[in-house]
Formats: C-alpha cells, sequence, structure tokens
C-alpha cells in the first residue's frame, strides 16, 4: 500500500513538473518571438533568395547585392499580395456569413 502510494506522488510530481517547464518554455517562446520574429522572417527569406541570386547574377552578369535586393522586393511584394488576396477573400467570406446567419433564425 504504501508502494503505491510513493508511485502515484512521484508520478503526480513528475506530471507537475512536466508541466511546469512545459508552461515555461512555451512563455518564454512566445515572448522572444515576438522580438525576434521579424529577424527569423527576413533571415528565411534571404535564405530562400541567396541561390536564385546568385544563378541569376552569373547568367545576366549583375552584382548579386543587387540581385538580391531586387528579388527582396519581389518576395515582400509577393507576400504582400498573398495577405492582401486572403484578406479579400475572409471579407468576402464574412459578408456572406453576415448574409446567412439571419436566414438561419427566420426558420
Amino acid at each position: 500500500m504504501a508502494l503505491e502510494r510513493i508511485a502515484k506522488k512521484n508520478f503526480i510530481i513528475d506530471v507537475a513538473y512536466i508541466a511546469l517547464i512545459t508552461f515555461l518554455v512555451g512563455g518564454f517562446s512566445v515572448l522572444v518571438l515576438k522580438y525576434l520574429l521579424p529577424f527569423v522572417i527576413g533571415s528565411v527569406i534571404a535564405f530562400a533568395v541567396q541561390k536564385p541570386s546568385r544563378y541569376l547574377s552569373g547568367k545576366i552578369r549583375l552584382s548579386k547585392g543587387l540581385l538580391a535586393a531586387v528579388l527582396s522586393v519581389l518576395v515582400y511584394l509577393a507576400v504582400g499580395v498573398i495577405f492582401v488576396f486572403l484578406g479579400y477573400r475572409f471579407a468576402v467570406f464574412l459578408i456572406g456569413l453576415t448574409d446567412f446567419l439571419p436566414s438561419l433564425f427566420d426558420k
């Protein structure tokens, strides 16, 4: 009986430690990512633009830096267009939802 009680106590302590560590790591990463996310996004875009910039600089004989800047602007524009399109689709969805909801309550 005493061994069973000790095992239950150890299990509860282990679960509490895991929950505490998960909570602390999750909270810390949310706080850190809030400030570091622009740098992470910029690094991902720079990594994605690096190989096309090298390839195009060999083909059209422009500097890698200039091509990287142009490609970065194009990537940001493409991401902006995607966000605008998604925002437009979401707004259309909400308008359709507001038209549809009253018909649910009329029945």
